[in-house]
């Protein structure tokens, strides 16, 4: 688990109205990718 400061919790939350959508990988259990767009 990645811990995140204030200043880069605020970026992720408005990344999308600042136009810098996040996409953030994962995997789960069975190994299988999952690609998200944060910041919505």
């Amino acid at each position: 688990m990645i811990d995140l400061n204030d200043d880069m919790r605020q970026a992720l939350e408005t990344a999308m109205a600042d136009g810098l959508p996040v996409i953030v990988a994962t995997s789960g259990a069975a190994s299988m990718p999952d690609l998200a767009y944060k910041g919505a």
